[in-house]
């Protein structure tokens, strides 16, 4: 089954993305308007998140983190692992191969890494973000760094792509120092918004299409 999930989805993502077409479905209306504006930001500061895809109990999941408090604008959010990239990382792939490993304790190969996702500008924080995409044959252990993750969340592919709604609500965001209402999924009682939901948006797009093709 994973073999099959890897070559339709390497066929999938190689014939082209949403994109902007998928993200904007997410994102909140102060930034729908300028998405197209974000894409080429020459002096963003490089970033990669990655997901996840493994089995258990026969059932293939992704893994989620509730990042850890901190002064920074992104504090308690619920995120994809990943972080900024280092002068040690030779690509973006060992930048979200590094953070996955730093805070959850599992170690991915560049070999499980079968293909990226559409780059997201993130403006708060000045990040262009590359989403890439991983599958492994066996249920991780979680080692999260509590410096960095207050929570693990796993969540079936299923309960992502097939029942979790686009929904509106009111998030606290510090850029205006005021909640604000925005588009978000409701997975396990957490609010998934921002670009961790846009990213997530083109992903589930991607499956739903490679579900038709299985």
């Amino acid at each position: 089954m994973l073999q099959n999930l890897k070559y339709h989805f390497q066929s999938l993502m190689k014939k082209g993305l949403p994109g902007i077409e998928a993200h904007s479905k997410l994102a909140p209306d102060y930034r729908i308007k300028a998405l197209k504006n974000t894409y080429k930001q020459d002096n963003a500061r490089k970033s990669a998140v990655l997901i996840l895809v493994y089995p258990k109990d026969d059932v293939l999941h992704i893994v989620l983190i509730q990042r850890a408090s901190y002064k920074g604008v992104h504090s308690n959010q619920i995120s994809l692992p990943g972080g900024k990239f280092e002068e040690t990382d030779k690509t973006l792939v060992n930048t979200a191969i590094r953070e996955t490993q730093e805070e959850l304790g599992v170690r991915v190969l560049p070999e499980n890494v079968i293909g990226s996702l559409s780059d997201i500008y993130i403006p708060p924080s000045n990040f262009m973000v590359s989403p890439f995409v991983a599958i492994i044959d066996f249920e991780p252990r979680f080692i999260p760094d509590v410096r960095e993750v207050d929570q693990v969340i796993e969540v079936s592919v299923n309960e992502l792509v097939f029942n979790c709604e686009i929904r509106s609500k009111p998030v606290f965001v510090p850029r205006y120092n005021k909640e604000v209402p925005v588009r978000c999924f409701e997975i396990q009682n957490h609010i998934v918004w921002g670009a961790t939901a846009m990213i997530l948006a083109e992903f589930m797009e991607v499956y739903r299409k490679m579900e038709k093709l299985m």
